[in-house]
């Protein structure tokens, strides 16, 4: 990761945090309504409708555009309850980010976009009881979950408006670049990129989640597995572009400094992504709430460093309080 940190980045014109954070709160809070309303008519045998979907993503892949720190970090805001159309918009909003690191015009990352709201759409034939099963499931149930996949695709190739961008990103999720995956067991480069994009962030997205079986790990940490799959279950040069788009510390993720105290990261730095702007607001050794500080860690002053990163649970902080803005 440090030598995927040293690469240099693009830089761009970014719209200040501050302006950009209410209105990615607002495109979060109705992108989640959305994908829970679509999730729940096509349980009841009703068509999904990309024309609907359209203005949303196009307003999410703007927010992107403008500032991707304001509506990454929601997506790590999530309930056991409703993981589904949550992990949904989160993969969205991962892949908009992603198709922009790798320069992308804005009308395919919408389709990118597009197939990342509605990847899971065949969720919606899996019954709740294998969902949300707090325990192992059974081989028997493991097929019903992994049939989800042929039966999202087959949802979607009758769906009037989808294109095939879209398709691939939601029908090849689950393959895998040695070609492990399913429902093909395509390799390689038989896997388009935008199916290759969402299978890395369907992953990063799941393992960095609490869920009812799983609880989820530290978004460093989840970088880390990912450069190791990318050996076999992953293209290796889209692991490094995925690692330099979120950065080595990820927005939204908890850090701990060298002096001890805990800190928000905020946003990324174009050029030194091991060196985020945070937010202080705890103090570990203490073990107390501090008066908040947003610090430019890559400000030459600067003296703080980050020396490792930190579970929220571990000391009882909620994210939604620091995250939401």
């Amino acid at each position: 990761m440090a030598r995927i940190a040293s690469e240099p980045r693009k830089d761009r014109h970014r719209t200040p945090l501050a302006e950009e954070i209410h209105a990615a709160s607002r495109l979060h809070r109705e992108a989640k309504q959305v994908v829970k309303d679509l999730l729940n008519g096509v349980r009841m045998g009703k068509q999904v409708s990309v024309e609907q979907l359209d203005p949303l993503v196009e307003r999410m892949v703007q927010s992107i555009f403008r500032n991707p720190d304001a509506l990454l970090p929601l997506g790590r805001l999530k309930d056991h309850d409703h993981y589904t159309f949550q992990h949904s918009v989160s993969v969205c909003i991962l892949l908009a980010a992603f198709a922009r690191q790798l320069d992308m015009d804005q009308d395919r990352i919408r389709q990118i976009a597009i197939g990342g709201l509605l990847h899971d759409v065949g969720k919606a034939g899996v019954s709740e009881a294998i969902l949300n099963k707090p325990a192992k499931l059974t081989d028997a149930e493991f097929l019903k979950m992994k049939a989800h996949a042929a039966q999202g695709s087959l949802i979607l190739q009758n769906t009037p408006g989808i294109t095939p961008i879209s398709l691939d990103v939601a029908g090849q999720q689950h393959e895998r670049f040695d070609g492990s995956g399913y429902p093909h067991g395509l390799k390689g480069e038989e896997i388009s990129v935008y199916g290759r994009m969402a299978a890395i962030v369907d992953v990063y997205d799941a393992i960095t989640s609490n869920r009812v079986y799983h609880k989820g790990m530290a978004a460093t940490l989840a970088m880390g597995r990912l450069i190791e799959w990318s050996t076999h279950h992953f293209d290796p040069t889209l692991v490094r572009l995925f690692v330099k788009c979120l950065g080595i510390y990820p927005s939204g993720s908890l850090v701990r400094l060298a002096s001890g105290r805990l800190a928000i990261v905020r946003e990324q730095h174009p050029e030194k992504i091991m060196q985020p702007r945070v937010q202080v607001m705890f103090h570990a050794v203490h073990k107390r709430y501090l008066p908040p500080e947003m610090l430019d860690l890559a400000r030459s002053q600067e003296k703080e460093r980050i020396v490792g990163c930190e579970e929220f649970s571990a000391w009882g902080i909620d994210p939604a309080r620091w995250i939401a803005g």
